[in-house]
């Protein structure tokens, strides 16, 4: 069972060469995960999602990552 509300553990990329910026974002969505806040866990994945098109567009993350961020942080994991 995983330790998580909304974040799907299960999917594993690279995150350790990810953008500072949006590795702090992360951070965030973890503590709302945690807290099981789904408002706020959806309004910062949302921001996230944003910058991560963004990064991905300016050649900053690669699809792989972004893809990682889109099905581990986005696909709402319900237990």
């Amino acid at each position: 069972m995983s330790k998580w509300n909304f974040i799907d553990d299960s999917i594993v990329f690279d995150e350790e060469s990810l953008p500072n910026d949006i590795k702090e974002d992360i951070k965030s969505l973890k503590e709302y995960d945690k807290d099981n806040d789904f408002i706020m866990y959806d309004a910062c994945y949302e921001g996230i999602e944003t910058g991560a098109k963004n990064l991905l567009i300016a050649g900053r993350i690669t699809e792989e990552q972004y893809r990682g961020i889109e099905r581990k942080y986005g696909g709402y994991v319900w237990h």
